[in-house]
């Protein structure tokens, strides 16, 4: 069994609050925007 810390899930959401803390700005509205969001989905894990 996955430690909580330790699971896809958690490892998955880290990396993403990493990622966005990377300096990115959010659009007028607090959106990504669609360029960072088509890098965002070119990192995402298959499966």
């Amino acid at each position: 069994m996955h430690e909580p810390d330790n699971s896809p899930v958690v490892r998955e959401l880290r990396a993403f609050t990493e990622w966005v803390g990377a300096d990115r700005k959010p659009t007028a509205t607090g959106q990504i925007t669609l360029a960072d969001a088509r890098t965002l989905v070119g990192r995402r894990p298959a499966g």
